[in-house]
């Protein structure tokens, strides 16, 4: 098992406008997300991102116990209690 990597999601794909609408919907955002502001970027557009729980699933009989939109909340919440803005500023 040493030096395996493991990729942890839900396995499901989401489009940026399906998260977007999630996290407007969670964090009570009136406004509209703005979409198709970036240049493309062929690399972004040609394949589907996600993680692929297929190896976790087999080796270490893993599975997610929660969904996208409870674990949304959870990261939500848990950088409203820890003042993520304040953290965010010293990272970067």
């Amino acid at each position: 098992m040493s030096g395996e990597a493991f990729n942890i999601g839900t396995g499901r794909i989401y489009t940026i406008y399906d998260l977007a609408m999630k996290v407007k919907k969670i964090c009570n955002i009136s406004d509209f997300p703005k979409f198709g502001k970036m240049e493309k970027r062929i690399w972004d557009h040609e394949k589907q991102w996600y993680a692929n729980i297929d190896k976790i699933k087999t080796i270490l009989n893993w599975k997610p116990k929660i969904d996208i939109n409870r674990g949304l909340l959870e990261i939500i919440n848990w950088q409203k209690e820890v003042d993520y803005d304040k953290y965010y500023q010293k990272w970067h």
